[in-house]
């Protein structure tokens, strides 16, 4: 892919499809809108990926209408829409190890960020880090949180580390979407289409418990793995001149 996205064609060819169907789905409402790029039009990893669902959806016996139907509800309510257009009565959610939220008053937060100014402040807002309750503030990642303040303990720039902390974040959520929708598009809806909606719900969501477990395993491991990595080669003294990208 060039930098700039894949022609018609090019997204054509890497689907083994045809430009005629990529046409059909865009009228359809079944891709995202391409990107204008002066008198073209450019597609990326996403139509790539929408695709290949809506030519697994098809195979699987679903018309166009019908992939219509779902994709609008994965996309209006998630999981909690396609159950309600598939007829489950109820939702597939597995029940996930998540922190509980901590409450921070504004001593709290000058402790952990004692240099910290408005800006910075707006910054931690701005990826998530914080929000703002009332008088005081809330974190829904405190583990991240207290990491990033002892960073900053440390001497490392708290801009800095922000910057790292919306970019983790950013990657999770990006690893976490690909993975719902992984499993939407290959257990969730297979199982929907097979024509028992009601039976299988708690199959689902038991199968989607255990694969949770297996993703945050994976993760963990991973990114001890690239961390290993990253360190054995970084050099072992001090440049000379200049910085380690960050």
């Amino acid at each position: 892919m060039s930098q700039e996205g894949f022609t018609i064609d090019e997204l054509a060819r890497l689907a083994g499809s045809n430009v005629r169907n990529v046409r059909l789905y865009q009228e359809r409402g079944l891709l995202p809108r391409p990107v204008k790029q002066g008198r073209t039009v450019r597609y990326g990893p996403a139509h790539l990926e929408r695709i290949e669902l809506v030519r697994d959806l098809l195979s699987r016996g679903y018309p166009l209408a019908a992939i219509r139907e779902l994709l609008d509800a994965w996309e209006g309510r998630g999981l909690e829409g396609l159950c309600d257009t598939l007829g489950f009565k109820e939702e597939v959610h597995p029940q996930v190890n998540v922190e509980e939220p901590r409450e921070l008053s504004i001593e709290d937060l000058n402790r952990a960020f004692p240099r910290a100014g408005p800006g910075e402040i707006d910054r931690a807002i701005e990826i998530g880090l914080l929000e703002r309750t009332g008088d005081g503030f809330l974190t829904r990642s405190p583990t991240l949180l207290d990491a990033t303040a002892e960073l900053v303990s440390d001497g490392v720039p708290i801009s800095a580390v922000l910057e790292a902390a919306g970019d983790l974040r950013l990657s999770m959520e990006g690893l976490a979407q690909r993975f719902v929708a992984l499993f939407v598009n290959h257990f969730f809806l297979g199982a929907a289409n097979s024509g028992r909606s009601g039976e299988p719900l708690m199959n689902i969501t038991s199968m989607m418990q255990r694969y949770v477990v297996l993703g945050s395993n994976a993760v963990e491991a991973e990114f001890a793995r690239a961390i290993q990595q990253a360190m054995e080669s970084a050099p072992t003294t001090p440049p000379a001149a200049g910085r380690l990208s960050t």
